[in-house]
């Protein structure tokens, strides 16, 4: 049993290692896609069918799949400037082989798919990534990894070239896991959310030390905690230092189903004492992908479970559905071409 076992095992590795050669040579890339003007950019989570989506941020047009990505992708980020597409994956299993990977948006299709992180430096499940398009850094979140990392842009190769921001390592897996990153370059700190304590944390860009649980206090300061709920995903409105979070409302079950108790909340960073504000209210099921975007006075957010991807006005309020998909829809970015 336990040779079959390994020779399953041994199978799966392979031809997951076939399949991961394939979409870094082009493999995967889906057909032609109009990228221009305001466009929605996603990820459908699931494992060997899944990818990576675009589509109009009005719904005027289907949503397409513009990569076919079986390695469980979890979140977009986007490189408006030098058009360039950015994402992480988690992989089949939890093998401590989660990588980042970037592309060209060139001509309406994804070309030039290339390795940030590579598989095999011990990133476990990565999830949000976000841009620092100042210092050319992309920092992204590692849920069982416990860690929040930094590298540059253009990629490393060598797990010596992972910079460690945040370690909780030391602690229990079931005590703290990472999913929600952001970073506000004008004022040099990012962001982070714990989704097991309900926690969204805030330090510098510039931090002397890894952060630790033992010096957390000193380095980081918590914006927001609360009891029952899931933080997940964040994004920073920067015209208005608003930072807006999604919470999939776990911990209301009923008879082991999750009730639609989801929401999105936001707070002032210019007053945090104020607290966090409830945008969208709690009756979402499982809403995890988050995009805002002031300078067009709109919020996206999507339900991941029945992948259902909504726009909300910032001026009125008003909640528009604009895309239905496959599950699982997350990991979102607006981008205005």
């Amino acid at each position: 049993m336990k040779k079959l076992v390994y020779a399953l095992l041994f199978v799966i590795a392979v031809i997951a290692a076939v399949l991961a050669g394939m979409m870094a040579k082009g493999a995967f890339a889906f057909g032609q896609f109009d990228h221009s003007g305001p466009v929605l950019y996603w990820v459908n989570a699931s494992p060997v069918i899944g990818g990576l989506y675009a589509g109009a941020a009005d719904g005027s047009a289907p949503a397409k799949k513009i990569l076919f990505n079986p390695f469980s992708p979890d979140a977009v980020a986007i490189d408006k400037e030098n058009k360039r597409i950015y994402f992480t994956n988690m992989r089949l299993m939890d093998d401590d082989n989660g990588n980042l990977m970037s592309a060209d948006i060139h001509k309406g299709e994804l070309t030039n798919l290339t390795y940030i992180v590579p598989d095999g430096l011990g990133i476990r499940t990565p999830k949000q990534l976000a841009l620092d398009k100042v210092n050319q850094q992309v920092y992204f979140a590692d849920r069982e990894g416990r860690r929040i990392y930094r590298v540059p842009m253009a990629g490393i190769k060598k797990a010596s070239e992972l910079k460690v921001l945040v370690d909780f390592t030391s602690l229990p897996e079931n005590q703290h896991q990472f999913v929600g990153v952001a970073v506000d370059e004008s004022h040099e700190q990012f962001y982070w959310t714990d989704r097991f304590t309900n926690t969204i944390w805030r330090a510098s860009v510039n931090a002397e030390r890894i952060i630790t649980p033992a010096n957390v206090a000193e380095q980081a300061s918590q914006i927001v905690t609360y009891q029952q709920g899931m933080l997940l995903e964040i994004d920073i409105d920067h015209i208005n230092r608003h930072l807006y979070f999604t919470d999939r409302g776990e911990g209301n079950e009923f008879i082991g189903e999750t009730l639609p108790a989801g929401f999105i909340g936001r707070i002032d960073l210019n007053n945090l004492e104020a607290g966090y504000e409830v945008i969208v209210p709690g009756l979402l099921k499982d809403p995890v992908g988050l995009s805002v975007s002031p300078e067009t006075g709109f919020l996206y957010y999507s339900t991941s479970e029945d992948c259902r991807i909504f726009r909300r006005s910032m001026r009125d309020g008003q909640i528009t559905q604009i895309h239905q998909g496959r599950p699982f829809c997350e990991g979102m970015k607006f981008v205005n071409w």
